[in-house]
């Protein structure tokens, strides 16, 4: 069972004094499966890390390779190329298929198993590495690493971060690493993070993900080696005696500077470290939440019931959403021209959209029954990239495993994409991809197809 108890579970990142913050988007699959994760060492998991090649070794250049894929048969070219062509829906295709250059805006990186879903999701059969492109077509990139829960996708579409625990200490406190793996080779380097962090709180810099940033008790930046680089201060200029918390952040989306939870508001410091400005929050509205980055350059908060978008300039906020009677909202997205908002209680997360006056009310998404749960992963275009679970109870819902797919929130349809609804079995983990294109081209990812229900 996944709590959302409150609006510190189901945050962005970190700890605070009462344990350790739940990640807003990620809470069905995580620690859920945490439980099994515990028992598992990380010396099971990825090997010897620190480079290491533990995924699949990619073929010779200029060999073709045959490749028998969940049922499917494909043949491609390992050769370099700079015209492959991006796989349509229901295709599948090897890790030498990928048209690098052109993965950006609406690809998905999502681990995939045969196992049917849990109570709340995740299988027990070796998962694999899945790039999805906006119009369905997958590419397998190998075995994830065994234990390890996909976290992050770096800007440059290169690597893939994921969390992994290690031995439990004597008191029961499990202690994580972080490995990142190498998207084209197979290879690993993995350091640790510490004990009670979030998925959402190991992440890596943006805009390419040269680097990663932990929320623990203090902001911290390494390498992707394991380095530290970098302690990030934890109090700014104007700040009311205040520091910041550790509990959350929102980097924009250059990587120049990033908004810190701090109690009362918000530390605005540099990449490199410098502090900058203290923003408060929305007038007559205290205390709030960092929730994640909103339109670039304004910082979305929960405060108490409502969402406010808070520009880190220190410039006057925004009014988002107000949360309906007895509702806990984790999180919000700009659907093409309407709020779409993740809300939960008792274990199970929904979706609801503002009307024009900014209240929210929930909607429904095909295929989700009662005790259903919807994960949403981020909006490209006027869709958004949801994960549908069965809840913590499970209930009457339909879905036997878990779906990653398309919703359009205005005609109210769904396009499966992988799992499932799609081509069976689980998907566990997804992320969405959010940095520039790899190779230094343009986002060439073009917009989903039209949801057909």
């Amino acid at each position: 069972m996944r709590p959302v108890t409150g609006r510190r579970h189901g945050r962005r990142g970190g700890v605070s004094a009462a344990g350790p913050v739940v990640p807003r988007r990620r809470q069905a699959r995580v620690w859920a499966a945490a439980g099994l994760l515990a028992l598992a060492l990380v010396a099971t998991a990825c090997g010897n890390g620190g480079g290491s090649a533990s995924g699949p070794t990619p073929s010779t250049p200029g060999h073709a390779t045959t490749t028998t894929l969940r049922g499917a048969t494909t043949t491609s070219s390992t050769a370099p190329s700079t015209t492959k062509p991006v796989l349509t829906a229901g295709q599948q295709g090897s890790r030498g298929a990928v048209p690098w250059s052109k993965v950006g805006a609406g690809w998905v990186l999502a681990t995939w198993s045969t196992s049917p879903a849990g109570a709340a999701g995740g299988g027990t059969a070796p998962a694999t590495i899945d790039l999805v492109d906006p119009q369905g077509g997958r590419y397998d990139l190998g075995t994830a690493p065994t234990t390890g829960v996909l976290t992050d996708w770096s800007g440059n579409a290169r690597n893939a971060l994921f969390l992994v625990p290690t031995a439990p200490a004597a008191t029961g406190t499990i202690s994580y690493g972080a490995v990142v793996l190498d998207l084209r080779t197979g290879g690993t380097s993995q350091f640790s993070v510490g004990s009670e962090v979030g998925p959402d709180a190991v992440q890596f810099t943006k805009p390419d993900g040269t680097a990663v940033i932990l929320a623990g008790p203090q902001v911290r930046r390494y390498g992707l080696s394991g380095a530290l680089e970098l302690s990030y201060p934890t109090a700014v200029p104007g700040a009311p005696g205040s520091t910041t918390t550790g509990g959350a952040f929102a980097e924009t989306p250059t990587g120049t500077e990033l908004g810190l939870s701090a109690a009362g508001g918000i530390d605005v410091v540099s990449n490199g470290g410098t502090p900058l400005r203290f923003v408060g929050p929305p007038p007559g509205r205290q205390p709030c939440t960092v929730d994640g980055l909103w339109q670039a350059t304004s910082v979305l908060e929960s405060c108490g019931s409502e969402l406010w978008a808070q520009p880190l300039s220190g410039a006057l906020p925004d009014h988002v959403a107000t949360a309906s009677t007895g509702t806990t909202i984790l999180d919000a997205w700009l659907v093409g021209t309407r709020v779409v908002a993740e809300a939960g209680a008792c274990g199970t997360t929904w979706l609801e959209t503002a009307d024009p006056g900014g209240t929210l009310s929930a909607i429904s998404v095909p295929d989700v029954g009662t005790g259903g749960s919807v994960e949403p992963l981020g909006a490209h275009g006027s869709q958004l990239g949801v994960v549908l679970r069965p809840g913590c109870d499970r209930g009457t819902a339909q879905q036997q495993g878990t779906t990653l797919g398309w919703f359009d929130p205005a005609a109210n349809t769904l396009t499966p994409l992988l799992g499932a609804r799609a081509n069976g079995g689980t998907v566990d983990a997804a992320v969405l991809f959010h940095g520039p294109a790899a190779d230094g081209g343009t986002q060439s990812g073009t917009a989903p197809p039209p949801a057909t229900g």
